[in-house]
């Protein structure tokens, strides 16, 4: 009907989307229905969208046809798309939303949490593939994701978050268009770097944020990934106003290796020579034997030379 066009071409889908989606419109409900199909393409049930009311959605009920919580909503046009990665988003629309922005590879949980068996249905499908999580950018949203984090990474899958511009994808299509849609899913963000921004965002004393993040990092064992190390440790040194060589040292209990330019490598060892007189000819200091040259310094061929290069600011 003319209603459920109008709610639809406001939301920014195009003809063609509404006509791959089969939306229809139920009188009996004044709702706009969604069909859902099983993973050999058989409508199994539907959703409907009421346009007035509450509850904003109603499903089908389970039956021998239709478990929700074992359904991934799109996955049968979504799965011969696939190559390196699935996107899972939250609701139906969203799907849509994405596919009109030129990104097939893409389910729904219709809501917010994952099930075990959408999770292991995830695994069976995935054989190496990466998990591209779009929460929903509200705080149930946000929560829920770190839920279904945790459970996608007991079944060892690859997980990736990506944080939209707004509530969710299909806000942003509607207010930002398909390009700016399509531009949110190529800023992918590592799972476990998500993680670690929600622990700053959700503990504000910064003592507590210390010790949070570095027993998370250190319970998920991702500080020996240099991409994802350097990515984290990027970040918390904006948040906690530290240098980055601090960070890595305070998260994995090792200093980094200090690289001295080779612009200023001269002028260290005029520097440290005359330290080294210094220490040597000066009264009130007890001559040592065995001091290191510039060379050996600067080269780092000398087990104590982090004193002497924090000495010269280093």
């Amino acid at each position: 009907t003319n209603v459920a066009l109008d709610y639809l071409k406001k939301r920014g889908f195009s003809d063609e989307t509404i006509r791959t989606f089969g939306y229809g419109y139920s009188r009996k409900y004044k709702a706009i229905s969604v069909p859902i199909h099983d993973l050999y393409g058989r409508v199994v049930g539907f959703a409907l969208r009421k346009l007035e009311g509450e509850p904003k959605w109603i499903n089908t009920k389970n039956s021998s046809l239709y478990d929700k919580s074992s359904i991934l909503y799109n996955l049968h046009r979504a799965l011969p798309c696939v190559k390196k990665n699935i996107f899972v988003v939250e609701g139906y629309f969203d799907v849509a939303a994405f596919y009109q922005a030129g990104i097939k590879n893409v389910v729904a949980i219709c809501g917010s949490t994952l099930t075990k068996k959408q999770a292991q249905l995830l695994n069976k499908l995935a054989g190496g593939l990466q998990i591209v999580l779009v929460p929903d950018m509200d705080d149930p949203g946000l929560q829920a994701a770190e839920k279904n984090i945790k459970l996608l990474n007991q079944m060892g899958l690859i997980v990736d978050v990506i944080e939209l511009s707004e509530k969710d994808a299909a806000d942003v299509l509607v207010k930002d268009g398909e390009a700016a849609l399509a531009s949110c899913a190529g800023k992918k963000i590592n799972s476990y770097f998500f993680l670690t921004k929600r622990i700053i965002k959700k503990n504000p004393d910064r003592s507590v944020q210390y010790t949070k993040v570095k027993e998370f990092l250190q319970e998920v064992n991702e500080v020996n990934n240099l991409l994802v190390d350097d990515i984290i440790e990027e970040y918390l040194s904006k948040v906690w106003d530290k240098d980055p060589k601090l960070i890595h040292e305070y998260i994995t209990g090792t200093e980094p290796e200090t690289t001295i330019p080779h612009e200023k490598i001269k002028t260290i060892a005029g520097i440290v020579d005359d330290y080294l007189d210094f220490i040597k000819t000066s009264k009130g200091f007890r001559i040592r034997t065995g001091f290191p040259t510039a060379d050996d310094v600067c080269q780092g061929l000398y087990p104590d030379r982090s004193d002497i290069l924090t000495l010269l600011g280093f």
